[in-house]
């Protein structure tokens, strides 16, 4: 399977670019993998967290002070999670 993919692959950081017809301008979403530590994380804002909500054993999100979403966690992500 690493033959299909161009060197490195996955990158360890992508940053995405957003529009919603909902948000005024462009939202920036930047995602995040750390490989050592097998973790994903999807930052949605540049707020400071008050708050972590854990949704499942192996999912995080982040609260501002206004219960927005700053940050989603995705833990043991790497690619054994894929070969099941």
């Amino acid at each position: 399977m690493d033959g299909d993919f161009p060197a490195p692959w996955p990158p360890a950081s992508h940053t995405v670019t957003i529009k919603s017809a909902a948000w005024k301008g462009v939202m920036t979403a930047t995602l995040t993998v750390d490989f050592a530590a097998d973790a994903a994380y999807l930052t949605l804002s540049d707020h400071k967290v008050v708050e972590t909500c854990e949704v499942s054993t192996d999912v995080l999100v982040d609260l501002d002070d206004l219960r927005m979403v700053v940050g989603v966690e995705v833990l043991r992500c790497g690619r054994a999670a894929f070969n099941r």
